[in-house]
């Protein structure tokens, strides 16, 4: 019974359960080992960018394992919402320093902020005083009397701690996708088109009409046909039957899942954005792949050295490099870190022209699309609204309870004592205990801060209020850890 709950979970069906594992995909190999993994219930769990390949579904219903699971789990992941939905507790690798955080990935952000603005106190502090002494051994060099004071001030410069400091400023970088001529007014029609694989037909009688400026996402499991339809409507093969016509004045610029398999390793990141980029777009080269995380002398790499996400990350940049007026998207995100995925949203985001996008980000997806089209049992359904839409409109957290629901109506019986289902009233007041212990935890926070502001001050400790105010500190960091750990009770009370 759990090896069918894991394996259904990860979107396997009934009839697939005896299908040889050598004749699947990578994607449903690998939801073949997590399902080993879970089943084995380890004590710890080791994940390494487990949300890499599975379908929104399989996703949603992994987030609620993994919260249930009875042992400590640690991942890696760049999956924001993933990670919203599952941890609480970060450890964040920075500037070969390991700082942790007991608490939400929401509440790590905020908690990130603070630690970042006194860095940069302390960061200013510090470097006002290596100047100041800078110029004392400068002056004191100059006189011979003073020779050897210079010299002992000089040691004492070198051997001083320098604080480092880490810049996240996402806020001046401006990537667009370049846009050329408006097309007509249908950009692409797909008539009654239908597409196979040897005898396996993947898509059957699909038809959809997209037109100028609309943005369109296109969700469903793997193995439902999105990546086939983008790739018949760029043009990469055919369909068997049926058409896909484009409108006027179309130019397609689109990114395929394994973009980055198609890049030169013989050539160096700078040469290689240098050769795709439109003409007119040259002198933004070395911007763009700076937002992109390649800056100083990564431009010069060869690709052949590169990692897999900075060659999907360099694959990007090539992307914004060329002009469109229809941007297609092929599961995007994919090995791109937290900070390229952040630009990525703010050019879909921003671009003009029209806009189809394959993908199981919800981040990406959020807001950025005004249809979906869900991939289905080879046929697609529409949905006027972006991925939030469309689980709200079923009332549901996921597509797949949806169809449950939906055999539960047409007659299967549902026992009642299966599950124990909280009242309003009891949800009604978690959520008041939840809301009650933020707003405590946000007051601590910024007296917490407040204090940490004056001790940045060094002559604060010649105060005489400086030993009551490290005293309250420790009281307030009490009591803030006291106050997380209620807010993570009542947080695992009303997912329980």
């Amino acid at each position: 019974a759990e090896t069918s709950k894991i394996l259904k979970g990860f979107g396997f069906k009934e009839e697939q359960f005896d299908d040889v594992v050598s004749t699947l995909s990578g994607g449903w190999k690998m939801r073949v080992q997590m399902s080993k993994l879970l089943l084995m219930k380890p004590d710890l769990l080791l994940l390494d960018e487990p949300d890499n390949h599975l379908d929104i579904e399989a996703l949603i219903w992994f987030e609620k394992y993994l919260k249930n699971y009875s042992g400590a789990v640690l991942f890696i992941s760049h999956d924001t919402e993933f990670m919203g939905n599952v941890a609480n507790k970060i450890f964040d690798l920075s500037n070969k320093r390991v700082f942790d955080f007991k608490g939400t990935y929401k509440r790590y952000l905020d908690a990130k902020a603070i630690r970042q603005e006194k860095e940069l106190q302390a960061f200013t502090n510090q470097q006002k005083v290596i100047k100041e002494k800078e110029r004392t051994i400068t002056r004191f060099m100059a006189k011979a009397t003073k020779t050897k004071m210079a010299q002992s001030m000089q040691k004492q410069l070198d051997k001083m701690d320098r604080i480092e400091i880490e810049i996240e400023d996402t806020t001046q970088i401006n990537i667009n996708f370049p846009t050329t001529q408006d097309p007509g007014k249908i950009v692409v029609k797909i008539d009654n088109v239908y597409k196979a694989y040897d005898d396996n037909s993947v898509i059957e009688d699909v038809s959809i009409v997209i037109e100028r400026g609309q943005k369109v996402a296109f969700i469903g499991q793997n193995g439902q046909g999105k990546s086939t339809l983008v790739k018949m409507i760029a043009d990469v093969f055919p369909p068997n039957k049926g058409e896909i016509t484009l409108g006027h004045n179309v130019i397609v610029n689109y990114f395929a899942q394994n973009q980055s398999d198609f890049l030169d390793n013989k050539l160096t990141v700078l040469e290689t954005i240098e050769k795709e980029a439109d003409p007119d777009f040259f002198t933004k080269c070395r911007k763009t792949l700076g937002a992109f995380a390649f800056s100083g002398d990564d431009v010069h790499k060869k690709v052949s050295v590169l990692s897999g996400g900075e060659k999907s990350r360099l694959a990007m940049a090539c992307l914004v490099s060329k002009k469109s007026n229809f941007l297609i998207l092929d599961e995007p995100t994919n090995h791109l870190d937290i900070h390229s995925k952040a630009i990525l949203k703010k050019a879909v985001l921003e671009y003009p022209g029209t806009l189809i996008i394959v993908s199981h980000d919800r981040e990406i997806l959020r807001g950025s699309v005004d249809v979906t089209y869900e991939f289905r049992d080879k046929k697609t359904i529409q949905h006027l609204g972006d991925l939030d839409y469309v689980l709200e409109k079923r009332n549901t957290s996921t597509i797949r309870e949806f169809e449950k629901a939906q055999n539960s109506e047409k007659g299967s019986t549902v026992k009642s004592n299966e599950a124990a289902v909280m009242s309003y009233n009891e949800r009604k007041q978690i959520n008041r205990n939840i809301s009650k212990t933020e707003k405590e935890i946000d007051k601590l926070e910024k007296k917490i801060k407040g204090i940490h502001d004056k001790l940045l001050d060094p002559s604060f400790y010649n105060s005489p209020d400086s030993a009551d105010a490290l005293k309250s500190l420790k009281t307030y960091e009490q009591k803030l850890e006291t106050q997380t750990e209620e807010w993570e009770k009542w947080v695992n009370k009303l997912d329980a």
